[in-house]
């Protein structure tokens, strides 16, 4: 699994196209900025 921001749209396109499926969603503070983020996970 590995965790990306979700407006980080260069590397959420990435794992998307080598087969990562979202699994969860969260948010995190950076700073004063909370942001959220995306969880990917490929089957075995």
């Amino acid at each position: 699994m590995i965790w990306a921001l979700s407006d980080n749209e260069p590397a959420v396109g990435f794992y998307r196209a080598l087969g990562g499926k979202a699994v969860a969603r969260s948010s995190e503070r950076f700073g004063t900025r909370t942001l959220d983020k995306v969880a990917f996970a490929w089957s075995r």
